[in-house]
């Protein structure tokens, strides 16, 4: 029995195997048939995909050909377009180089006539002159004969008709030679220095790097009489226009006005013979002006804006007390005035608020003031001496004083970056012509040079325009400004 069970057992287990085995033969043929069938699929699908990147490659191609044609012709189009215009250029050029050639033609012609029209009239001048010289000669020894005519009353009955002939001569005179100009104004039109060398380290350009002349100023009868340098770059005059209306201008170096305002104030009881404007930097855009008869305010050079006081609503202001120079130190901001006749120092902060007064006793005739440090350098026109007066308390620490025989009034004080001095000195009254000298002095107040320069400068100041120093010079009533390099 028990051997039967094994039997079938067995029997049924090599059935399972036989299943299993048959099972596994299906599975086999599926998993080929799957493979298959998923080769072929691939390998169909990568047909199409190459056929269609073909296709595109292909349409690329045909894509780019036709950009290449469309591109040479446009680029061919344009350059026809280019040889056109480059023709007609060039031909415009030809035609403005023939009439250019054709007005030079004809300014040769018009300069030989005027040349000779010139000299033609030079001839004339140099005649009438003769004739001047001729008809003062006259004059002159008939004059001679009535003095050597030993009180001959017969001969001295012709003083009458010679002073006639001498009040004539005169009045042609005038209206000859009207319109000449005096030697030093006609040469300042192009030099103001006559020769500068270097020195103790001190060097100003021997040739002027610019003159130009201040749009409007001597057209309308205007004049300058304080010039400043901000520390931003910009150049400002100031003067009278007329009567006790000041004009402050801020000018670029071609000499282009390039903002102006005017200040207006009410005439003194008492006026002055010479109602002038003073100017000083202050702080990095503003300016600070002083004005006759007693007027301060702060303007700004961004925008032309004003903002003035009466000295008289800020100290207790003398009466016949008048403006003559203003100046700003860098250090605190303080401002401070020089005045006439009282020979006062007054101190105010940056807010025109009142700080000191110091009375320089041992001034005669206060006439300009420039602060250095700790100091202030006051130019006395009648003791002709600049004194160094302390900021503490007034008193003289040094005085300089001319060493020329012509010109020993000071005129004008300025201080370079290196602590040299330039002092203006004089021989004549402000507002006068005369003779002018320009010295230079180390930081031990000894004198370097002095040269002469021309009388038609009355102030100048030292100013960074860019990254060097400049020695700025304007002149007073033709608005000529002069810019000297120094290193």
């Amino acid at each position: 029995m028990q051997r039967r069970n094994c039997k079938n057992t067995k029997s049924q287990y090599q059935q399972e195997v036989e299943k299993v085995d048959k099972e596994k033969a299906k599975i086999r043929e599926e998993v080929l048939r799957a493979e298959t069938a998923i080769k072929n699929k691939l390998e169909d699908n990568l047909l199409i995909r190459k056929r269609e990147m073909e296709e595109k490659i292909e349409k690329l191609r045909k894509d780019f050909e036709a950009m290449k044609v469309k591109d040479k012709l446009e680029a061919d189009a344009k350059l026809k377009d280019l040889k056109i215009d480059q023709d007609a250029k060039e031909s415009n050029l030809q035609k403005k180089s023939e009439t250019m050639d054709e007005k030079w033609n004809n300014f040769c012609k018009s300069l030989e006539v005027e040349k000779k029209e010139n000299l033609t009239k030079g001839n004339e001048i140099s005649d009438q002159i003769q004739r001047k010289i001729k008809r003062c000669d006259n004059i002159t020894q008939t004059g001679s004969g009535v003095i050597s005519s030993d009180n001959n009353w017969t001969i001295a009955q012709n003083v009458g008709g010679i002073l006639s002939a001498g009040a004539s001569f005169l009045q042609d005179m005038k209206r000859a030679f009207s319109a000449m100009e005096t030697l030093p104004e006609s040469l300042s039109a192009n030099l103001t220095f006559k020769e500068f060398e270097e020195v103790g380290n001190v060097t100003i350009s021997k040739q002027v790097e610019s003159v130009v002349e201040i749009d409007g100023i001597q057209a309308k009868g205007w004049s300058i009489s304080g010039i400043t340098c901000t520390k931003s770059g910009s150049i400002v005059v100031t003067g009278p226009t007329e009567g006790y209306t000041y004009h402050v201008t801020v000018i670029v170096q071609s000499g282009k006005v390039l903002r102006q305002c005017f200040i207006t104030c009410k005439s003194p009881q008492s006026p002055f013979q010479y109602p002038e404007s003073y100017c000083a930097a202050f702080k990095q855009y503003q300016v600070v002006i002083a004005y006759d008869p007693h007027g301060i305010g702060i303007f700004d050079v961004r925008n032309g804006s004003f903002q003035g006081k009466k000295m008289s609503d800020i100290v207790d202001w003398p009466r016949g007390q008048s403006m003559r120079s203003v100046s700003v130190d860098e250090k605190s901001d303080n401002i401070i005035i020089g005045c006439g006749y009282t020979n006062n120092l007054y101190v105010l902060n940056d807010q025109l608020q009142y700080c000191s007064l110091f009375r320089l006793d041992y001034v005669t005739d206060l006439i300009d003031v420039h602060v250095n440090s700790r100091e202030v350098m006051v130019s006395d026109y009648s003791n002709m001496k600049i004194y160094a007066v302390s900021l503490g308390d007034g008193g003289k620490l040094y005085q300089l004083s001319s060493s020329t025989v012509s010109t020993k009034r000071p005129v004008c004080v300025r201080r370079d970056g290196k602590g040299f001095i330039y002092v203006m000195w004089s021989n004549v009254l402000p507002g006068k012509g005369g003779t002018y000298n320009l010295s230079v002095y180390n930081n031990d107040m000894k004198l370097l040079f002095t040269k002469p320069i021309y009388a038609s400068i009355r102030c100048f100041t030292v100013g960074r325009i860019g990254s060097t120093e400049k020695l700025l010079m304007v002149s007073k009533t033709n608005g000529k400004f002069y810019r000297y390099g120094l290193a």
